[in-house]
């Protein structure tokens, strides 16, 4: 119950156009709960651009205190991480800020997808040398899918 009561207080002190915080929500996560603990953490990283040293720090910090920490990178593969769309002008809102643009994403693909797999390579290079588990998910995966492949991994049996 603490817990719970915990995340309502951190997720009620925002407010749905606010950008999601997810350094400072790590910091003060690692400094409130029972060291050891596992932390499970569902995101989609795609909010502002965090620079990779900051997000890394926080992880750290959880690190520090013995945390057992598994990120699940939540997306849609397909048009989030790929940018796959019809070859047509599309308008884009930004689910936290509410911001707005239009544009032909297949004009942006290359650069784009380019970009993001090497933020996400080095992301995934740092968490892992500092013994965070990343998992990727597309939501278009079973939960069940998901949690078995994991759970096999981690237990170290082969499928």
């Amino acid at each position: 119950y603490y817990l719970y009561a915990l995340f309502e207080k951190l997720l009620t002190q925002q407010s749905a156009s606010e950008s999601t915080q997810l350094i400072s929500t790590l910091h003060q996560v690692a400094d409130r709960i029972p060291k050891r603990s596992l932390m499970i953490i569902f995101t989609d990283l795609l909010g502002d651009r965090i620079p990779l040293n900051e997000l890394l720090t926080a992880f750290k910090h959880l690190a520090y205190y013995g945390h057992d920490v598994v990120l699940f990178h939540v997306s849609d593969t397909y048009s989030e991480i790929e940018l796959k769309f019809d070859r047509k002008e599309y308008e884009f809102v930004d689910l936290e800020s509410g911001d707005k643009i239009k544009l032909n994403p297949l004009e942006f693909q290359k650069i784009y997808t380019a970009q993001l797999k090497s933020y996400f390579h080095e992301l995934k290079l740092g968490l892992g040398h500092i013994g965070v588990d990343w998992v990727d998910v597309d939501i278009k995966s079973s939960i069940h899918e998901v949690l078995r492949s994991y759970l096999t991994k981690r237990m170290g049996v082969k499928k």
